[in-house]
């Protein structure tokens, strides 16, 4: 299929697909791995969104900035706990969410569903 046959803006849904990995913060790593990695999700965002604020659509840079505010608190969540947020805080022992963190990395790492 080529190009001009998509129904999607490109940069839109290149723009959507990086914003998305934002979310599976939980399997990286405590530390600066996790915020080192989840800043790099982030510029990725905004390459291809700077594409779409380059096209001056009010619209679209609307839906811009406001996709680039949900992905800046995620970053900024994750940033600000980037040392504890993979670590066990509650009541219950902590080898349960050891064993699952460890398998959904693993699962990440090897392409397979936990």
């Amino acid at each position: 299929m080529k190009a001009k046959d998509f129904k999607s803006p490109p940069n839109h849904m290149q723009t959507l697909i990086d914003g998305v990995g934002l979310f599976n913060y939980p399997y990286f790593p405590a530390g600066d791995d996790l915020k080192d990695g989840i800043q790099g999700i982030y510029d990725q965002v905004l390459f291809y969104g700077n594409r779409i604020l380059k096209d001056k659509k009010e619209l679209d840079s609307k839906w811009f900035n406001s996709y680039k505010d949900l992905c800046g608190a995620i970053l900024a969540f994750v940033q600000e706990r980037h040392e504890s947020l993979s670590e066990w805080s509650g009541k219950e022992p902590a080898s349960g969410s050891e064993a699952y963190f460890k398998s959904i990395s693993d699962a990440a790492i090897s392409g397979k569903a936990p």
